[in-house]
């Protein structure tokens, strides 16, 4: 209950769209920086599209919460947008 209300949908169906996203979006894939270090998760990067358009919020009210900045968030809803309008088309 508490994860539905917090996204507003199922558990199965948010980790379904995760592994959508993780296999078919490079974007959404958790990749090592130039000095080794993981970059952000799949996880983060899709839990803050979906939030923000759950919500309706504005891009900088993920920040704290999964430590991203504006921009960053930003790039995850367009991204979302364009892998889900990418799977839309098939």
């Amino acid at each position: 209950n508490y994860f539905r209300r917090r996204f507003r949908m199922n558990k199965p169906l948010f980790m379904h769209i995760v592994d959508l996203l993780s296999n078919e979006v490079d974007f959404f894939r958790q990749k090592k920086d130039g000095r080794g270090r993981l970059g952000l998760s799949t996880l983060q990067k899709c839990t803050a599209a979906i939030r923000v358009l759950a919500y309706g919020t504005a891009a900088d009210t993920v920040d704290e919460y999964l430590l991203l900045g504006e921009a960053t968030t930003q790039s995850c809803l367009e991204n979302f947008v364009e892998g889900k309008n990418k799977f839309i088309r098939r």
